[in-house]
């Protein structure tokens, strides 16, 4: 859907701690490429390889246009092959090969395989704090299970194909994730500017994209 921008939750490691990241995509005209901007490194680099092989090894058509990722905030390095998943949901939610329902409730991190399935990377119990201090249900390898941190609620997903009926239905669930007072959307949420510069809230925006974090928001 050209013009359209589609956003998941995903966090990287700065030191021991995890820390959040907004993966943001859209699709435009041009030659098929992806691009990643928001200062990947090298192995979030990769991360375009692993993500074509596994969309197809999988049964999903990879848009055959120009996909642009942006990791925001844009002034973090941004490390790690746990960023794979997050981006392949969100290729896959703007193309309309995967519902839309339960994603802003999750938190994605994960490495991909070329044939699909979902690898563990290090770092699982500060993935499950941020998690449970944003309220979020953790989706990931279903190693997950092995080392879980009590109070947090996690998805186990063992190959990205099982998507398509999604993520509820995709996902071995664990832990308690119950209904917030306080969304997440609303202290890490999409928007877009108006024409008289108010921000509006929505779950895809065709206009200047931003998210909220705590008391810092950041536009583009």
């Amino acid at each position: 859907m050209p013009g359209q921008v589609f956003a998941v939750h995903a966090a990287c490691l700065r030191g021991v701690e995890a820390v959040p990241v907004t993966v943001e995509v859209t699709l435009g005209g041009g030659l098929p490429s992806i691009a990643i901007i928001g200062m990947p490194d090298s192995t979030v680099l990769d991360a375009r390889g692993r993500i074509r092989g596994a969309m197809r090894s999988a049964g999903f058509e990879v848009p055959r246009q120009s996909i642009t990722v942006n990791l925001a905030p844009g002034d973090m390095r941004k490390t790690g092959s746990g960023l794979d998943l997050p981006i392949v949901i969100a290729i896959l939610a703007l193309s309309g090969q995967i519902p839309l329902n339960g994603l802003d409730d999750c938190l994605f991190v994960g490495e991909l395989t070329l044939d699909g399935s979902v690898s563990p990377v290090r770092g699982s119990i500060a993935y499950q704090v941020l998690a449970r201090d944003l309220n979020l249900r953790l989706i990931g390898a279903p190693e997950l299970a092995a080392l879980s941190l009590p109070g947090c609620s996690y998805g186990l997903l063992a190959h990205i194909s099982r998507l398509r009926a999604g993520v509820d239905t995709a996902v071995r669930c664990s832990g308690c994730f119950c209904a917030r007072t306080t969304p997440a959307r609303a202290r890490f949420r999409r928007c877009r500017r108006s024409g008289d510069g108010k921000a509006s809230y929505g779950r895809r925006s065709g206009g200047r994209a931003g998210y909220a974090y705590g008391r810092c928001t950041w536009f583009w």
